[in-house]
């Protein structure tokens, strides 16, 4: 997979800024979808030599480099999740592999690995199915409808 395609992608979901924000569910963010309030967030900020409670407060900011070094590391964390949870992930087409990978990344492996139904179809390599069972889903139809279109769109254009 192309990971630079992976982080446009996800980039064009997420948005970046270099000045904390709260998300669409009130979590305080920075850069491209970095949460802020999970647990390694305050070693990882820290880790960049920047003052994390500065940051959360937004006293301070980041530069592009310090966000480009945290997506890489949450985009790689993303990948092996991927790799986890979805039998064959690597033998998906490139697309199959984008949205999964977008979808991880936004929701976490343990939420994405909920989606029972739709993971079970990619194993089966039903695209036309797995696209329907993830616009079957809360995170399609309330939490982030614009984004899951892009992903469902990824998947279906891969069913024959």
């Amino acid at each position: 997979m192309d990971k630079e395609r992976a982080r446009k992608l996800i980039e064009q979901h997420e948005g970046r800024r270099n000045r904390a924000y709260a998300d669409t569910k009130g979590i305080m963010t920075i850069g491209i979808g970095f949460n802020l309030e999970q647990l390694s967030a305050r070693a990882r900020i820290e880790a960049l030599l920047v003052d994390y409670d500065a940051l959360f407060d937004r006293r301070c900011a980041l530069t592009d480099p310090q966000i480009d070094q945290l997506f890489g590391s949450d985009l790689d964390t993303a990948l092996t999740e991927a790799a986890k949870l979805v039998p064959d992930f690597w033998n998906h087409p490139e697309d199959v592999q984008l949205a999964v990978v977008d979808m991880i990344f936004n929701l976490g492996g343990p939420r994405f690995s909920g989606f029972v139904k739709f993971i079970a179809a990619l194993k089966a390599k039903d695209y036309l199915t797995a696209a329907a069972e993830m616009a079957d889903s809360k995170w399609a139809l309330v939490d982030v409808p614009n984004r899951a279109a892009n992903d469902i769109a990824l998947v279906r254009g891969c069913a024959t």
